[in-house]
This record gives C-alpha cells, sequence and structure tokens, in this order.
C-alpha cells in the first residue's frame, strides 16, 4: 500500500501506541508542523506552544516531556475522564471518524455476501485476516484523509466546543 507523502505509518508488535511510537510522531509531524506554523507567523523559532495530551502514559514519560520542552512546547494535560469534553478532536472528530470507518467496513462485509449470493454460493463467513482487512482498511484511511481535508470546520468545531476558541 502507498500512502500519500507526508503520512506517518508506524506500528507495534501489539499494535499499541507507545513510546516510541509517539517519538516517531513528534519527529515526524508534531515537530515539522510546528516549526511550518512557527515561520507561517513569523514568530520566533523558541516561540513557545501549546500540545493538549490526555493521560495516556506513552505520551507522559520523561523522555516524550523532554523532547517536547526543548522544542519549546508547553504540555496541557487533560483529566481522566475529561478526554470527550476538553480534548478537541475527541470532541467533534472521533465519532465522525469512527463512524466513517465503521460504515466503509459496513459497506465492504455487505458486498462481499451479495458477491457469494450472486454466485449463487452459500454464504460463508468472510475473510477478516488481517492479511485481507489491513489493505482494505489502509484505503479507507486515505479516504478519510480526503473527506477531513474536504470538512476543516470539524476539527475548528473541536476547538469551539473545549472552549479554547
Amino acid at each position: 500500500m502507498t500512502f500519500p507523502s507526508g503520512c506517518c505509518i508506524t506500528c507495534t508488535e501489539n499494535h499499541w501506541a507507545n513510546e516510541v511510537t509517539t517519538l516517531t510522531y513528534m519527529d515526524e509531524i508534531l515537530f515539522p508542523y510546528v516549526r511550518q506554523k512557527r515561520k507561517e507567523l513569523g514568530l520566533p523559532d523558541k516561540q513557545t506552544c501549546l500540545v493538549i495530551f490526555d493521560r495516556f502514559k506513552a505520551q507522559c514519560t520523561t523522555t516524550v516531556l523532554e523532547a517536547l520542552e526543548e522544542n519549546h512546547i508547553l504540555v496541557a494535560l487533560v483529566p481522566a475522564n475529561c478526554t470527550d469534553r476538553l480534548q478537541p478532536l475527541d470532541v467533534s472528530v472521533n465519532k465522525s471518524v469512527k463512524e466513517f470507518l465503521r460504515d466503509q467496513f459496513h459497506h465492504w462485509y455487505a458486498s462481499e455476501v451479495s458477491k457469494q449470493l450472486q454466485r449463487k454460493e452459500d454464504v460463508k463467513l468472510v475473510n477478516l485476516s488481517l492479511v485481507c482487512v489491513k489493505p482494505l482498511a489502509a484505503t479507507w484511511l486515505i479516504k478519510l484523509m480526503d473527506y477531513l481535508k474536504q470538512h476543516p470546520e470539524m476539527a475548528k468545531n473541536g476547538f469551539h466546543k473545549a472552549g479554547l476558541l
């Protein structure tokens, strides 16, 4: 699968984020984005900015916090059980993203069953192995990125709802 340029694709053996994936995200996405925004806004390289994290332990390690500090980035930690109210993307984007991906899966699954019926086969279990589903999920993520680019108001609304704009 070929992803569009600018995508940061990484994974762990158990598929859970950890300190290494957090540092990779920061090095490949967050820090370049912050540098670009400082430049676009005519701000000094050491201008302080803010990230909003929940208390997920991979985001709160000493190494992660030191890397953020070295890049002049302050961290606001959302209190436990409050991300659904205070973290902008949780407030406005996550539900839509989950619904989009769920719909993509449902359409694909229904199509697989429909193909079996059209061939007049007995409907068997649809292949849900990771070898089958991972490339599909990657395609759905690319579609999702295009959708989100066309609807930036979704993210902006999250900042309004969280009281940050």
